[in-house]
């Protein structure tokens, strides 16, 4: 999540048959010579492709490419934002759009990748996964289907962005498939859930924070209250449930883990000139215990809750392990209404372990029966989501949680 912070190719054949005229360019400037020269190489190859093209390319196009190309060589996460692009941007940030409900990225091999489907939306309720990569997008009936492949996250979510009740087809293929599925998907309204939580049963408390959007921790606090008076009696133990929880803001996730840190650091955010250390203050509940659940879906801000409370001895995480996005992303405004997404810096861990590709590795290794987010966010029972079940029985150990407090956590489990 952002943080609110506020190819040249010729057959034999055809290559018999063509007729090349090789034009040098006087004095070409060396690349690596100065930043000048480079400008001056980029100024004259634009020059040539107007001039020379076979048919008339309008040149602030290839400007806009050229931009979209630099960007997305940096990272998967930066990227140009033409204004409609923009205006989507701001529009998710609202928490409210139309559309399928998918946080994506590029994956490694070029082509679109889930990073969780937003809980209730058409993409959670068709059945998508998080690490699930879309190869292509079609048609309402499946037709006309076109790869993802180069597309940035940003050109994907325009083309499964749409008004409510239009239909859009995603190829997907998953780890262990040998050919990708098509999920028909109806786009809707989607709306981020707030936070959800119920008693489990008497004495042990369920939270689920879908995202770490503005006044989420606060409406956190307030929700395990909340649970503390309908059990009449302070809580034994407390569930957090991260799973499929895509980040957002950076303070709300300092002020979740917070709430149960009464000193040292929760996260470090380290830039290109200097590193920031937030740290705990002193008001939080030092003794409920806690579990944590994450999965392949947890990433971003989330996962620096998770890897706070896990460091500092404070809770123990149980799931699969997360998705490993540890960068900040800054949206710079540009003259037209166009924008830059700019990975601007990074996260490190308590322990000063950066959570980029690495992610967060659960104490607790449980596979899960309710894969999709509609499941994983409570709305099954405990004897459905295994991994629920296991957190309700890990609360209840309290030999564990006497270690946990001793700081020698217990060493990971093997997955069930």
């Amino acid at each position: 999540m952002l943080h609110r912070r506020a190819y040249l190719g010729m057959g034999a054949a055809a290559g018999a048959l063509a007729t090349l005229a090789v034009l040098g360019l006087a004095s070409a400037p060396s690349a690596a010579a100065s930043p000048y020269a480079a400008l001056s190489m980029f100024a004259e190859v634009l020059r040539l492709v107007r001039d020379s093209y076979v048919t008339p390319v309008e040149e602030p196009r290839l400007i806009e490419r050229a931009l979209r190309g630099m960007l997305a060589g940096l990272d998967p996460h930066s990227a140009y934002l033409e204004p409609a692009a923009a205006a989507r941007l701001a529009e998710s940030a609202s928490g409210e759009f139309a559309g399928v409900g998918l946080e994506i990225a590029r994956s490694p091999d070029g082509y679109l990748q889930v990073v969780t489907p937003i809980e209730g939306s058409p993409a959670a309720q068709a059945g998508l996964r998080a690490r699930d990569r879309i190869v292509a997008l079609c048609g309402a009936a499946g037709g006309d289907c076109a790869s993802t492949r180069g597309l940035s996250a940003d050109e994907g979510a325009a083309l499964l962005r749409g008004a409510a009740g239009t239909l859009v087809t995603a190829q997907v293929l998953r780890d262990g498939w040998d050919a990708p599925a098509a999920f028909a998907l109806e786009r809707g309204v989607v709306k981020a859930p707030a936070v959800r939580a119920r008693l489990l049963e008497p004495g042990f408390g369920y939270a689920r924070v879908a995202e770490l959007s503005t006044g989420s921790a606060r409406e956190l606090a307030a929700r395990v209250d909340q649970l503390a008076r309908e059990n009449a009696a302070p809580l034994a133990g407390l569930v957090l449930d991260l799973r499929d929880n895509p980040g957002g803001v950076l303070e709300e996730a300092i002020a979740a883990a917070d709430l149960w840190l009464t000193d040292g650091a929760i996260v470090s955010v380290a830039g290109r000139s200097e590193t920031v250390r937030h740290d705990a203050t002193p008001a939080g509940d030092a003794a409920l215990p806690l579990v944590v659940l994450v999965n392949g879906g947890s990433a971003s801000t989330a996962e620096i809750v998770a890897a706070a409370l896990q460091e500092r001895g404070r809770a123990l995480v149980l799931g699969a392990p997360s998705f490993g996005k540890g960068s900040v992303q800054r949206v710079f405004e540009l003259p037209g209404g166009a924008g830059v997404r700019l990975t601007t810096a990074y996260f490190l861990t308590p322990t000063g372990r950066s959570l980029q590709s690495a992610g967060v590795t659960p104490d607790i290794v449980a596979a899960s029966e309710a894969p999709t987010a509609g499941a994983s966010a409570g709305g099954a029972s405990a004897g459905r989501d295994v991994q629920l079940a296991r957190a309700l029985e890990t609360l209840k150990s309290w030999r564990i949680f006497g270690r946990l407090r001793a700081g020698t956590p217990p060493a990971p489990t093997a997955p069930e």
